[in-house]
């Protein structure tokens, strides 16, 4: 797995690494905010013509997105029923042949979450961001751990 540290004393701390993956450019950082937030982006660029599911259901039975997956270690920091946050321009297409409306970026889109770690604790972040695509008619897929 991919692992971060945050730096006590750092304002901002970027321990990235970038994958590419079916077109879909994933690079990941970590801000820290303030004395006790943190914050960890997914950074995603999309070659032309990809589009990159949201990690957010607008539905119960909606099965195209993406998703992030926090390790145990670090499930004490965030708070309950805390959503990812997104940052681009959201998409929606009615697909006939799937009977579903896709949610998409078609350009870039930054994922981020919240951790509420104090200044006087040094953490290591762990997860797993698991990606769905659109390109044509392949659904390519992908992870960064």
């Amino acid at each position: 797995m991919r692992r971060f540290g945050l730096v006590i004393i750092a304002i901002m701390a970027t321990c990235g690494i970038a994958l590419s993956q079916d077109g879909v450019h994933l690079k990941d950082t970590v801000l820290r905010l303030n004395d006790s937030v943190a914050e960890l982006m997914i950074h995603a660029k999309l070659d032309s013509g990809v589009m990159l599911f949201s990690t957010h259901k607008t539905k119960p039975e909606d099965a195209f997105v993406s998703a992030f997956t926090p390790d145990s270690s670090i499930t004490r920091y965030l708070l309950p029923l805390q959503d990812m946050e997104e940052e681009g321009k959201l998409e929606t297409l009615k697909d006939n042949n799937l009977g579903a409306d896709l949610h998409y970026y078609k350009d870039s889109v930054v994922f981020k979450v919240r951790l509420h770690i104090p200044a006087s604790e040094a953490v290591t972040i762990r997860g797993t961001f698991t990606w769905l695509g659109k390109s044509g008619d392949n659904f390519p897929s992908g992870e960064l751990a």
